[in-house]
């Protein structure tokens, strides 16, 4: 994928992770529990890897947790829950694979595209998908960034992040989270 590829595709993810919320001005009060709000991010995660083959193990990438919200610049005391995890154990010629399925799972389960732009360039072996739950606003994106051109190689992550809420506990999901570890894929 080339530099120019890859910055419009994270300059298009964090268009769709600031979006997901209401700017400042605009906030709902809408109160949820951290540790209800990182399990169903987890669940959508569980969800996506469950149909997948080759099987990919998940390694917890980047940011995990939950912390301000981000269209709020930390200017209220809305919280957001962001996960990534990068999809191991799998041939890096699988990636695309990988995006595809995850696609076609999150379709299948009603989940929106985030705009008219949001499905994967199936024609470039460096993809990504946007997408949302519905009705529950959750962002999701799973992108596969090419390594080496000649083979497709590359390496898949698959992101999700929580609508911006007012925690209803003063506990933070970012202060013990539970990754998804490989025995709870299993299952």
């Amino acid at each position: 994928m080339s530099r120019r590829r890859r910055m419009a595709v994270a300059l298009t993810g964090l268009v769709f992770v600031l979006s997901a919320c209401a700017g400042p001005g605009e906030q709902k009060k809408v109160l949820m529990d951290d540790q209800q709000v990182l399990a169903r991010a987890e669940e959508i995660v569980r969800q996506t890897l469950g149909g997948m083959s080759p099987k990919p193990t998940p390694k917890r990438d980047g940011r995990y947790g939950a912390g301000a919200c981000l269209a709020d610049s930390g200017k209220s005391d809305r919280q957001q829950v962001h996960i990534s995890y990068r999809l191991e154990g799998v041939p890096g010629s699988a990636g695309r694979q990988l995006v595809r399925q995850a696609r076609d799972a999150w379709v299948e389960r009603g989940h929106k595209f985030t705009s008219d732009t949001s499905d994967g360039d199936w024609s470039d072996p460096g993809t990504a998908v946007h997408m949302a739950t519905v009705p529950d606003d959750y962002w999701l994106t799973i992108s596969h960034s090419v390594t080496d051109r000649a083979t497709g190689d590359g390496t898949a992550v698959l992101t999700v992040t929580s609508p911006c809420y007012f925690p209803t506990s003063g506990a933070s999901a970012s202060a013990s989270p539970q990754a998804l570890s490989a025995d709870e894929d299993s299952q």
